[in-house]
């Protein structure tokens, strides 16, 4: 169990927070985040961890199989990169984007762009949260 957790911090975890510290994941320079663009493949490369960790080359298979990139938290009106995540919605009628952590900006900047892209061209059409109804009105 914790070779899974040190492999998820140090290669997922770890590597998102460079990106943020390296300014790879900026905030929004206007309402609807005009001027964000998509990261290219360098700028999307995570720093190599600080330390050797063995890691089995089945899994590194399976996330090279599996990882779909995400160029931008905030690029408005190009979803060219979210483009792959209509495979996995299908055609459903329902998807949970879950509960991020609380105060992490990126996580909600990603989710508003997430919910634009489901409705502008997936065609979702209701957007539920989880919260009160006072907190939910502002």
């Amino acid at each position: 169990m914790w070779i899974r957790v040190r492999y998820v911090l140090e290669r997922v975890v770890l590597p998102l927070l460079a990106l943020v510290a390296h300014g790879g994941c900026s905030p929004p320079t206007g309402p609807d985040g005009e001027g964000a663009r998509l990261l290219t493949d360098d700028e999307l490369r995570a720093p190599a961890p600080p330390v050797d960790v063995f890691i089995p080359p089945e899994w590194v298979e399976w996330v090279q199989g599996q990882h779909v990139p995400i160029r931008s938290l905030v690029a408005a009106g190009d979803f060219s990169d979210l483009a792959p995540l209509a495979d996995f919605v299908g055609n459903r009628r329902i998807v949970l984007l879950g509960e991020s952590g609380h105060g992490v900006a990126e996580f909600n900047h990603l989710k508003v762009r997430l919910v634009k892209y489901l409705h502008e061209e997936l065609g979702f059409d209701v957007v539920a949260f989880e919260s009160s109804f006072y907190e939910c009105w502002p």
